[in-house]
């Protein structure tokens, strides 16, 4: 049988793809979180809140709403409500801002192909008003949002200004500061990600839109001497700073996990049992904690070790630059192992897709 061509198996992929994104699962009726199930939606009545919280657990909700959290002013302008959307990894989190600052838990969006359902914690009213004084209070980079919420008008005419001054400050770049390990560790819960490289180097980046925040965050770190960079001039829509060292990458999430770390906590701590020998074995346990998203991308183990095989030969083919009787065949070499590893990653995408659509379906019609 003749095997397809790369054009067609992109072709397959893509189709693949379009099925996958139509299957929709039924609504998440609960979700589970450190052992427990809870009903969804899980109201906001039935919580209560803490006049007083420790500055540490303070710091880290703060952090974390910096990184994921918003202040909408609501349609009739009556008031402000903050809320945070996480996928079901983060659901402890949003457990625990209902368990120390009030509101409720609610279905966001259900699953969609391989996307999982998104809750979303939301409070608004006097316990809004009292959840926004308290993160306010840490110095957050979302701190003047949270005043306008935390004192919303009773006169018409200035809730139309107060709702005016929220839409500018959403479009302002914030006035930023970073201030402890335990507000670093709710930011990077939210935006940060944690990459490995084979053979054995860990990575760590954290995305924002705004640029001042990461320049806090840079300092911060400068000041606790970990080294990390910040690139100032991007195409992209947001901005990264980066820790490419492995051994300053273990420091920091070793600091990370001591200030209370929460949903990356187990992924970091698998992270740094990491060593030449158990690369693999590592890679994939992180795998399963850190969702489908980019699951496209991901190579096999088969994909990286043809990946090192080569960046291997291209050291060499950058060896004899300038001698072209030795540099030719080392190039048609280099050329053919290209050809056949990205034929061999369109086969392995082609595959993963495939059984993904049919445990969908099976879960769907399971349902």
């Amino acid at each position: 049988m003749r095997r397809p061509s790369l054009q067609q198996l992109e072709r397959r992929f893509d189709r693949l793809r379009q099925l996958q994104n139509r299957i929709k699962l039924p609504a998440a009726k609960y979700f589970e979180a450190f052992g427990r199930r809870y009903p969804l939606p899980l109201r906001a009545k039935c919580a209560g809140s803490h006049n007083y919280i420790p500055q540490r657990a303070l710091e880290f909700l703060a952090g974390f709403f910096d990184g994921d959290g918003c202040v909408t002013c609501r349609m009739n302008r009556s008031g402000c409500e903050l809320s945070v959307t996480q996928s079901h990894f983060g659901v402890g989190v949003l457990l625990l801002f209902r368990n120390l600052l009030g509101g409720g838990v609610y279905l966001e969006k259900a699953a969609v192909g391989m996307q999982k359902p998104a809750l979303r914690w939301a409070i608004a009213g006097e316990g809004g008003r009292h959840a926004a004084r308290l993160l306010s209070s840490t110095g957050c980079c979302k701190r003047h949002e949270l005043r306008i919420a935390s004192s919303w008008p009773q006169d018409h005419s200035a809730r139309l200004a107060a709702a005016l001054e929220l839409r500018r400050l959403k479009d302002s770049p914030p006035t930023a500061r970073c201030p402890s390990w335990s507000y670093l560790a709710g930011l990077f819960d939210a935006e940060g990600c944690i990459s490995l490289r084979a053979p054995q180097y860990i990575h760590l980046s954290l995305d924002q839109k705004s640029l001042g925040v990461l320049l806090a965050v840079k300092t911060f770190l400068h000041e606790s001497q970990i080294p990390c960079t910040l690139p100032t001039s991007s195409r992209r829509k947001c901005h990264s700073l980066r820790i490419n060292s492995t051994g300053v990458s273990r420091l920091a999430l070793r600091k990370l996990i001591s200030a209370g770390l929460r949903v990356k906590r187990r992924s970091a701590q698998v992270v740094l049992q990491m060593s030449r020998a158990n690369f693999h074995e590592v890679r994939s346990s992180l795998q399963g904690l850190v969702g489908n998203q980019g699951m496209y991308q991901r190579l096999s183990r088969s994909g990286i070790e043809r990946a090192l095989e080569i960046r291997s030969i291209w050291r060499r083919l950058k060896a004899t630059a300038g001698d072209r009787q030795r540099e030719l065949p080392i190039q048609k070499q280099l050329d053919s192992l290209k050809r056949q590893h990205e034929y061999k990653c369109a086969e392995e995408k082609c595959l993963l897709i495939r059984q993904n659509v049919r445990s969908l379906l099976l879960a769907r019609d399971a349902a």
